[in-house]
């Protein structure tokens, strides 16, 4: 089902989900949404669709996954008296610094993180540099953060020589032949950096001594990277799970030149399983 719903988004299509147990609320579209995730922290529709589905669901506690939703999770907190859980998947402003934001936004990111941090009566972050950059930057309280690291299902990523063969004869590679592969979405910009850096310092380098060398770039919008394609880096776009596991088992070298951005790079423990 994960890899149907990639798929979807991945081709630009629409995606519902339908559940017994889960029901989806959706805003009106407005020139907001320009604005892409910011648009949570400023849309009138957000704010007035948490609140109708408040009223009707009566939940125990609000839960924001993600910063862009904290302010409106906090509004309803405020409100209602309900515990409020914020999910830090990074720490936003860090990474919008890293990558070159203006000053405003991350400014204003900054101010998000602290009202989180304040409001919040448990903090979930994905690593413990996130933790303590938390507790230095806003003065986060220990006790209130919890660190849950991701890592991959054992399950499904595992070695198959079968599975390595399989794929390496799809790229006409011989046994001497290094395979060197890249896993990411292409829309996000620190990934999009890290393609740039394979194509224009990696691949030169690696191609000028093993001239037999295939690099490979897996994940969806490759058109995004057009100008990064050279004779032997070839761009799958999306691969479906048992693929990209497939083509991990084929991997000699597996790049992750992200020098932005914070959370859990849960590729590397995917890629090394």
């Amino acid at each position: 089902m994960t890899a149907l719903i990639s798929h979807l988004y991945s081709q630009g299509g629409p995606i519902d989900l339908a559940s017994e147990r889960l029901h989806v609320e959706y805003c009106p579209p407005s020139p907001f949404d320009r604005l892409r995730v910011l648009s949570f922290v400023v849309n009138p529709h957000y704010y007035r669709a948490a609140e109708q589905l408040f009223g009707r669901s009566r939940p125990q506690v609000v839960h924001c996954e993600t910063l862009w939703t904290v302010l409106a999770g906090r509004s309803l907190h405020r409100k209602h008296g309900l515990p409020l859980i914020w999910v830090a998947e990074n720490i936003e402003a860090r990474k919008f610094a890293e990558i070159g934001y203006a000053k405003p936004v991350v400014g204003l990111l900054r101010l998000i993180e602290r009202v989180a941090c304040q409001c919040a009566d448990h903090i979930i972050v994905l690593s413990r540099p996130d933790r303590q950059g938390l507790i230095d930057l806003y003065g986060a309280p220990p006790d209130k953060i919890t660190v849950i690291t991701p890592g991959p299902d054992l399950e499904d990523f595992f070695f198959d020589e079968a599975s390595r063969s399989d794929v390496r004869k799809r790229y006409g590679l011989r046994s001497t032949d290094a395979l060197l592969t890249f896993v990411g979405n292409l829309q996000y910009l620190p990934n999009q950096q890290a393609v740039r850096r394979i194509s224009q310092v990696i691949y030169p380098a690696v191609s000028e001594r093993y001239p037999s060398a295939r690099f490979v770039i897996i994940g969806q919008r490759p058109e995004l990277l057009s100008d990064f394609r050279r004779e032997n880096i070839v761009f799958t776009g999306y691969l479906s799970r048992q693929d990209l596991i497939a083509h991990l088992c084929a991997t000699d070298v597996f790049l992750v030149p992200v020098e932005t951005g914070s959370g859990i790079r849960v590729k590397i423990p995917e890629a090394t399983a």
